[in-house]
């Protein structure tokens, strides 16, 4: 049985698993410690962690964008681009008068000190045979 600090976990055999009452006391978890203890969870735990969260005995205080993305059945590309909006953007999105998509597919503007890192990252040569191929012209395309 996993031991789970955040989790009940007195649970020592089916037949005298403890029953939860209304006055349970309510855990909360960060999502991405509940991503830490699924990591190392067997079936069965996980099976009794997903349970706790119906139930509402578990709950998830800010989540990831991956989880956040699996409840709601959207790309974890769109929650990062929602999160990055201005409050009058979101308006103008939820409103329909701005498309996500269109806003999702634009292109992220490079800031001189993004690139400045990438380059003592990488190193000037690489930034230069990028640029090589990137402006090399080609034949028919």
């Amino acid at each position: 049985m996993l031991d789970i600090p955040e989790v009940r976990s007195e649970i020592q055999n089916s037949s005298n698993a403890p029953r939860v009452t209304s006055r349970a006391p309510i855990r909360g978890v960060t999502g991405w410690r509940l991503n830490e203890l699924l990591k190392g969870a067997s079936a069965t735990d996980r099976a009794l962690i997903a349970n706790d969260l119906a139930r509402g005995v578990l709950q998830v205080l800010r989540p990831t964008h991956a989880q956040v993305a699996a409840l709601a059945h959207v790309s974890t590309g769109y929650v990062g681009t929602v999160s990055r909006l201005t409050g009058d953007e979101r308006v103008r999105v939820a409103r329909g008068q701005l498309s996500l998509s269109r806003l999702h597919k634009r292109r992220h503007i490079v800031t001189d000190t993004e690139i400045d890192r990438l380059g003592a990252q990488y190193g000037a040569e690489a930034f230069l045979r990028a640029l090589d191929r990137v402006t090399t012209p080609r034949n028919g395309g």
